[in-house]
Order: C-alpha cells, then sequence, then structure tokens
C-alpha cells in the first residue's frame, strides 16, 4: 500500500512538472512585434508600415502613429501600447489585399463604424467618414483600377469611399 502511494505521489509530481513545462512554453514560444499603431475607427487600429489592421474588443486607446508591441502566443492576441501601457485584447487580424476593378451589387454587414464585410466571402474594406447606419444592406460596390480603394452606394442619395479591401489572417 505505501509503495503504492509513493507511485502515486511520482506521478503527481511528473504531471506538476510537465504542466508547467508546457505553461512556460506557450509564454517563451510567444510572437511579439514592435508596431505602429493609428486608430481608424472604435476598436479599428491600422499598422502603419505593414498595411494591416488590428481589431479589439473595448480599446479606447486615442492613438495616432503610436508605438505598440504586438503579442501572440497561440492561445490570446492583444496590443500594448507603449507610451500609456494600456493592453487590449486584439479580436482579428486583417492584411491588405487588391480586389479586380468591378462593379456590382453585394450585400454587406457593418462589423463596426466605417468596418464591413461583403456577405459570403473573407473580403472586409475600410470606409472613409461613412454616415450610413445600416447593419447590413444590399449596395452598389465600384472598385477602382489599380486597387485605389473604391466606392459604395447605399442608396441613389448615400455614398461612402472606400479606403481599401483587407482579409483576415
Amino acid at each position: 500500500m505505501l509503495k503504492n502511494n509513493r507511485m502515486g505521489e511520482k506521478m503527481k509530481k511528473r504531471i506538476a512538472i510537465l504542466t508547467l513545462i508546457l505553461i512556460l512554453n506557450l509564454f517563451l514560444f510567444a510572437d511579439v512585434f514592435e508596431i505602429n499603431l493609428t486608430r481608424k475607427e472604435r476598436n479599428l487600429y491600422k499598422e502603419n508600415q505593414k498595411n494591416l489592421l488590428i481589431q479589439t474588443r473595448f480599446c479606447f486607446e486615442f492613438a495616432f502613429a503610436a508605438d505598440a508591441i504586438l503579442k501572440i502566443d497561440g492561445l490570446s492576441k492583444f496590443v500594448i501600447f507603449t507610451n500609456s501601457g494600456n493592453k487590449c485584447d486584439v479580436k482579428a487580424i486583417y492584411k491588405k489585399i487588391e480586389i479586380n476593378e468591378q462593379k456590382k451589387v453585394v450585400n454587406v454587414y457593418k462589423i463596426e463604424d466605417g468596418w464591413y464585410q461583403i456577405m459570403g466571402t473573407d473580403i472586409y474594406f475600410l470606409t472613409t467618414s461613412c454616415l450610413n447606419l445600416s447593419l447590413s444592406a444590399d449596395v452598389v460596390l465600384n472598385v477602382y483600377k489599380n486597387n485605389l480603394g473604391g466606392m459604395i452606394q447605399f442608396d441613389k442619395y448615400s455614398n461612402c469611399s472606400i479606403e481599401g479591401f483587407y482579409s483576415k489572417i
């Protein structure tokens, strides 16, 4: 009986050590990137050098060309703003993509102010000064040649300029 108890204690110690090693690996092998962010909309920041958009959760940092650190550790992603020390959870990261010149009707879904997704695709776009309140709508999408943005038309009185097209990474 005493021998079985010692075996159980050894097994518990081994499991504890293995768990500790796994936890340390998660932190030691995290990817850390120095980035520069500008706030575009609520919970949406543009990385100024790599053409990325970072969507956050409940982030209230008003950043303009602010140095920050992006940390991705497999289990979580977050941004730490260097000057203020504020930490914001990252919901998603998007890279800028090229879209062929076109004009067609698409259904869009509003994710945040100025940030839309073309339904049924992995294509997102950022608008500038778009005051339309629709959460979901059929719109006329006009993509300019040479990937210079575009325009969406909600109705004959409501147009919004598109700054760029993005895909989730």
